[in-house]
């Protein structure tokens, strides 16, 4: 053999062996004692059915965090409502796409992973003066619909107890019965996260309606939400690590980019950004 020739075979064997000898990604990490049921519910782009088939942001971080972990996780599909008092209750492993609540905090540990924020879906008859929540309020004709726990921080749940106090607000059980009944004109209004009418809207739905800001809010974190009487301290905190890895490698935001549009993405993730120029 020629002397380039060995020096190539030996390039060769060094690579072999440095591939062999490199530490393996987080995806060979040790996997937890047991497999996870997960509460899920058809939120909009969050979760959806697609030829039979579970599709959306939730799904996909999953599957994500399955292959960081090397954990399993099942999903379950259940109402929101009774998926939260499951959770509540014990008899759910873990649950996702949650605001944080001390309730909630009382059953397991809270694991943000992204944010959401509330948007006003308004009929094309309502005046284009109204622009906002606050001036939605401020016109006595208006009435707004909204989902039973469709949380949105401080400034929401201002609006919606002066609503409710004026016999203004009406509650549906979920996203689907909320657009169903605004549609039929039994509200002018709908209060939606951008994740969910952004898919009414890609699915033909909510024709003649338009989409704009609450008002002066901020992103409210989302995440996932651990049993803790139901999973081990050990795989609680091994599912955290894993779930950060995901968030620190950008994966959560690329996800999102998936469904939404790159504006939608700046707007929900701009606190990251923030964050980040601050630093």
């Amino acid at each position: 053999m020629c002397a380039p020739s060995r020096r190539r075979l030996a390039a060769v064997i060094a690579f072999v062996v440095a591939a062999a000898l490199a530490p393996l990604p987080a995806v060979a990490a040790a996997a937890c004692e047991r497999k996870f049921t997960v509460g899920v519910a058809e939120l909009g782009w969050g979760l959806y059915r697609e030829r039979g088939e579970l599709r959306g942001v939730v799904p996909d971080l999953l599957a994500e965090l399955a292959r960081r972990s090397g954990c399993t996780f099942v999903m379950e599909v259940r109402p929101r409502a009774r998926l939260v008092a499951d959770y509540q209750a014990g008899a759910v492993d873990i649950i996702t796409s949650s605001y944080r609540t001390p309730e909630r905090d009382g059953a397991g540990q809270f694991m943000p992973y992204a944010y959401t924020e509330m948007d006003l879906v308004l009929a094309d008859t309502v005046p284009k003066a109204v622009d906002s929540a606050e001036r939605l309020a401020a016109e006595p004709s208006l009435v707004l619909g909204s989902v039973r726990g469709n949380y949105g921080g401080e400034i929401v749940a201002e609006v919606f107890n002066r609503l409710t106090a004026a016999g203004r607000l009406e509650l549906a059980s979920d996203f689907e019965n909320l657009t169903t009944r605004l549609e039929a004109g039994r509200f002018s209004a709908g209060a939606y996260p951008a994740i969910i009418h952004s898919k009414f809207f890609s699915d033909g739905r909510l024709r003649g309606f338009r989409v704009v800001r609450f008002g002066q809010t901020q992103p409210d974190p989302i995440g996932l939400y651990v049993n803790h009487s139901r999973v081990t301290p050990a795989d609680r905190e091994h599912i955290a690590a894993a779930l950060q890895a995901v968030v620190k490698a950008d994966g959560v935001r690329k996800i999102y980019r998936r469904y939404l549009t790159a504006e939608e993405v700046r707007r929900l993730f701009r606190l990251d950004a923030q964050g980040a120029a601050a630093r």
